[in-house]
């Protein structure tokens, strides 16, 4: 069943309301419900959680006291690991590395997403609908915090367009997403891959009120900015993927007259 973002939205918003204790209880429940379903659904979780109590509901149990897990433990247990029997490594492995179904639902009903594998394994990771819904709305409640009515008045004085700067050719999070986005004139992707020439070129001529790029790009693109080469005028830039040194944000933001937030 599809699960509405505007009712997720309303949801956050009861929940704010209600102040730090009813959040805390409900964070309390939630971890606890996520925490069943895992030893219910997993053998890995099932055998990793073996020590934690039995209803952490009642406890004291929280994000911090639970076992560790890495990427690489993860997708050395993958068919154990998932809490669907019906997925296995070998089937996600062989979607992950077909480029023409990016975007396509994996096993009818799943968001299938790959890391980059730079930290030498690449992540297979899934998300149902409730989860691509729960980030959408967490999304929209990051922007509603960022920005104000004079950056909303940017955004459309600037044709409420959005550049998203991110890799190609793969499963990565951020490909999916612009995949998914394609055909909407307003949101346009561009590739991190391309010379920085190019890539300016193609920014200039688009002149987006949103720019999201990778962190490193984005220092990149500052650069550009400073020495003349970039520009555009956006209202409020996204980074993504990266930690930078604190001084590069406000640099970013310097050199584009913008805001920076980081997702």
């Amino acid at each position: 069943m599809k699960v509405s973002t505007v009712r997720l939205l309303a949801d956050a918003r009861r929940a704010k309301a209600g102040g730090e204790q009813a959040m805390a209880s409900r964070h309390q429940a939630r971890l606890a419900e996520l925490v069943a379903w895992a030893r219910t659904r997993s053998p890995y979780y099932r055998h990793l959680y073996q020590d934690l109590p039995t209803d952490l509901a009642h406890g004291a149990a929280d994000l911090a006291d639970l076992p560790v897990t890495r990427k690489s433990e993860l997708m050395a247990a993958f068919d154990d690991w998932v809490t669907d029997p019906a997925v296995t490594l070998a089937q996600a492995r062989a979607f992950a590395d077909d480029p023409a179904r990016i975007g396509e639902p994996f096993a009818g009903r799943y968001t299938l997403t790959t890391t980059s594998g730079t930290t030498g394994t690449h992540g297979i990771f899934l998300q149902d609908d409730r989860a691509a819904a729960v980030t959408g709305a967490m999304m929209a409640r990051m922007l509603l915090t960022w920005l104000n009515a004079g950056d909303v008045a940017r955004i459309v004085r600037g044709g409420e367009r959005m550049a998203l700067v991110a890799p190609v050719g793969g499963h990565f999070a951020s490909t999916v997403a612009a995949d998914r986005l394609r055909g909407q004139s307003r949101i346009a992707s561009f590739s991190v891959q391309q010379p920085m020439d190019e890539l300016v070129a193609q920014l200039n001529a688009f002149r987006p009120a949103v720019l999201a790029p990778y962190a490193s790009i984005g220092a990149l693109l500052a650069g550009e900015a400073e020495a003349g080469r970039l520009r555009i005028d956006p209202a409020l830039v996204i980074l993504s993927a990266e930690g930078l040194p604190l001084p590069e944000y406000a640099r970013i933001a310097a050199a584009l007259s913008t805001k920076v937030r980081t997702s």
